[in-house]
C-alpha cells in the first residue's frame, strides 16, 4: 500500500494526467503484478494485495484533497488577519 502511495505521488509529479488516467493505470499495474506473480512458480498472486495497491492510490489522492483544503482555508484565514 505504502509502496503504490508513493508510486501515485511519483507519477502525478512526472506525468500530466487525469486522477481517473492515473488510477487506471495504476490499478492495471497492480493486477498485472499480481497476474506475473501467479505465474511464477514461487510467488503467488493475491487479491488482497491488489486491494493494498489500489487503497494506497485512494489514500494519496485523499491526503492530496486534505492538503489542497488545508492550505487554502490557511491562506484565507491569513489573507483575513492581514487584510
Amino acid at each position: 500500500m505504502g509502496l503504490f502511495f508513493i508510486l501515485c505521488f511519483l507519477l502525478i509529479r512526472a506525468y500530466s494526467m487525469t486522477r481517473t488516467q492515473q488510477f487506471t493505470l495504476l490499478a492495471i499495474y497492480g493486477a498485472l503484478i499480481e497476474w506475473l506473480q501467479a505465474l511464477t512458480g514461487y510467488r503467488s498472486g493475491d487479491i488482497y494485495d491488489w486491494i493494498a495497491d489500489v487503497l494506497g492510490i485512494v489514500l494519496l489522492f485523499a491526503a492530496l484533497d486534505f492538503w489542497r483544503v488545508f492550505t487554502s482555508k490557511w491562506h484565507d484565514r491569513r489573507k483575513n488577519k492581514n487584510g
